[in-house]
């Protein structure tokens, strides 16, 4: 018997763009992994240092298993507006600007 796990990642991307064939996600972004929360996105830099996190993101590309979340805060410190990623098993894509939480993403939370 294993203990593998299945890792929970998301990737947050600073362009994105819906098409007939899907989302296409590209630009700036930065990996976050289960279970590293951040506080204030203003602290850490895209994957490429090119810039703070902060308010930057419009697209998500991850997996999570079932009954694992992250929550995107609109705030610092885990506050404010906030929107949830579910895992499902399987590779996810979503358009946050058409959600209404276009640069908006200053902290995340995750939960299992």
């Amino acid at each position: 018997m294993s203990n593998f796990q299945v890792p929970a990642w998301c990737i947050l991307f600073d362009d994105v763009r819906t098409l007939d064939t899907g989302i296409r996600l590209r630009g700036r972004h930065k990996t976050f992994t289960f279970p590293n929360n951040v506080d204030r996105f203003q602290d850490i830099r895209t994957d490429d240092g090119s810039s703070n996190c902060n308010d930057i993101f419009s697209g998500a590309m991850w997996f999570f298993p079932e009954g694992v979340t992250l929550t995107l805060y609109q705030n610092g410190n885990q506050r404010g507006n906030t929107f949830r990623l579910e895992g499902t098993g399987k590779l996810e894509f979503i358009n946050l600007a058409e959600r209404g939480f276009n640069d908006r993403v200053s902290s995340i939370e995750w939960s299992s």
